[in-house]
């Protein structure tokens, strides 16, 4: 049976010494880091906590999962699992519960392709401070994302197999932020292999890349 891990809001104590905003990957991190260090921490969330199984698996249950923010438009449930967020020169997909994006990217650590960073609509300084490696290295090293060892034997990858085929090339298994040993990583915190991953693994398999058109 899996454990529940939110609780209700009766349940909040009268003061803690931090109070998280959102449990995505940037919330939970900073409750977990905060909590190890002593404080007490309360997180809140938005959003709803999504069981295994729970997940929208239907196109009915994925619309009743949508909702849509933009200047003055706004349509569907605030706590809609799939939040987009419509900006004047930029558009972002996030995820809207306990977890965050997490819930809605199988926790995928695949860096940008060089092409993408090559548009001239990039700041310059993002391609000569060297900023940018050095962050995705920390991330890197911190996270450990590493690709699921069996992805050939799995049903979704032999389709990939086949529709990639077509391009002359093989399907990839993207690497995934999620323990499939047990470690501990540079902040001393042990990942022990999660229940799931093999399940969230199945979720990041990602086609080849092609060039673009």
């Amino acid at each position: 049976m899996q454990t529940i891990l939110s609780l209700p809001r009766e349940a909040m104590k009268p003061a803690y010494d931090v109070v998280v905003v959102g449990s995505g990957y940037g919330g939970g991190v900073a409750a977990s880091r905060l909590s190890r260090a002593g404080q007490r921490v309360c997180v809140i969330e938005r959003g709803r906590e999504v069981p295994t199984g729970a997940f929208p698996a239907r196109l009915p249950e994925l619309r009743r999962e949508l909702q849509l923010n933009g200047g003055k438009m706004r349509s569907g449930s605030r706590t809609g699992l799939y939040d987009f967020r419509l900006g004047a020169d930029i558009h972002v997909l996030v995820g809207c519960g306990l977890g965050g994006g997490s819930l809605i990217n199988a926790g995928v650590a695949l860096r940008p392709d060089a092409r993408v960073f090559a548009d001239h609509l990039w700041p310059e300084a993002i391609n000569h401070d060297g900023l940018l490696d050095l962050g995705f290295e920390r991330a890197r090293a911190m996270l450990r994302p590493a690709r699921y060892g069996d992805a050939p034997a799995l049903s979704k990858y032999r389709s990939l197999e086949t529709a990639s085929a077509a391009f002359g090339q093989s399907p990839v298994a993207a690497p995934v932020v999620v323990s499939f040993e047990e470690t501990v990583n540079p902040a001393g915190a042990c990942k022990r292999p999660a229940r799931f991953a093999a399940i969230v693994a199945r979720a990041a398999m990602s086609a080849p890349r092609t060039p673009w058109r």
